[in-house]
């Protein structure tokens, strides 16, 4: 009945009864049993809350450290931070926070000089995860930009 598992277990939970999956309709459109829509966006539930309670640590950390010149979806640095120089670093940290989670795991010591534990580390991981998301979003986006720049426009002859 179901082709996802978590459909199953999220409605089971809820109503203790099985119920039929979505059906997509078109590349935009689900429908629901009793034949209503709805716009299909991507599936934020299958993201565990943690996950998204230590990369918004990590954020706010970041508004702590940098004040108004930490990067954020609401920063007005926001499109301008993400330089290719600016996104390699980034991802150079984050590889920085994995090798430390993976010998905080290895060992079981924390640094507490850096009070930096596995938390810290997974919200630092994702805040390079974000970086690199928002930095492909943008280029995707200046070339469909440059791409429709490019076709003939077409004229009117009214």
């Amino acid at each position: 009945m179901f082709d996802d598992y978590s459909d199953y277990i999220v409605h089971k939970q809820e109503c203790g009864r099985e119920m039929e999956k979505p059906k997509l309709m078109a590349d935009h459109l689900r429908q629901f049993p009793g034949g209503v829509t709805r716009t299909q966006k991507p599936q934020y539930s299958l993201i565990p809350k943690c996950a998204l309670d230590a990369m918004t640590a990590r954020f706010e950390l970041g508004q702590i450290k940098h004040g108004p010149t930490a990067w954020n979806a609401g920063a007005m640095n926001y499109e301008s931070a993400l330089t290719k120089a600016w996104v390699i670093a980034g991802l150079e940290h984050l590889i920085a926070h994995a090798m430390d989670a993976i010998k905080i795991i290895q060992t079981g010591i924390i640094n507490l000089d850096k009070e930096e534990g596995l938390w810290e580390n997974a919200g630092a991981i994702m805040f390079g995860g974000a970086v690199l998301a928002a930095y492909e979003d943008q280029r995707l986006q200046q070339l469909e930009r440059k791409q429709r720049a490019q076709e003939p426009q077409q004229e009117s002859n009214d």
